[in-house]
């Protein structure tokens, strides 16, 4: 804790320590301020503003799209995936029961990918 310094006012305005009063004495004293300490404050307030209203134009920014869920992107480009490969597949298979089983895969995943949009 700093020291604290005991001062009174003289008549003529100047301050003085104070020699009655115990050490170790709070004494209150009111500070009035100059024009130019209230234009650092006027200064201070206003960058102050400017700081929050960048901060409320960032959270409008980033908070007006709708929220893209990456797993949901990436199961969505997965079965994409899946069903180009089974595509090519179903181009190079000769045998029939092969093929109907590559149908019914293709359907599955058509089928899973309209519930995800």
């Amino acid at each position: 804790m700093p020291p604290v310094l005991n001062l009174s006012v003289r008549p003529s305005g100047s301050l003085r320590p104070n020699r009655t009063r115990p050490r170790g004495t709070i004494v209150e004293a009111t500070v009035f301020m100059g024009d130019s300490g209230e234009g650092l404050v006027d200064a201070e307030a206003r960058i102050q503003e400017q700081i929050e209203e960048r901060e409320a134009e960032r959270r409008r920014r980033s908070g007006g799209g709708p929220k893209i869920d990456p797993e949901k992107v990436r199961e969505i480009e997965s079965l994409r995936l899946a069903k180009s490969n089974l595509e090519r597949q179903a181009e190079a298979t000769a045998h029939p029961v092969r093929k109907q089983q590559i149908k019914l895969a293709i359907a599955e995943i058509d089928k899973r990918l309209a519930l995800r949009r």
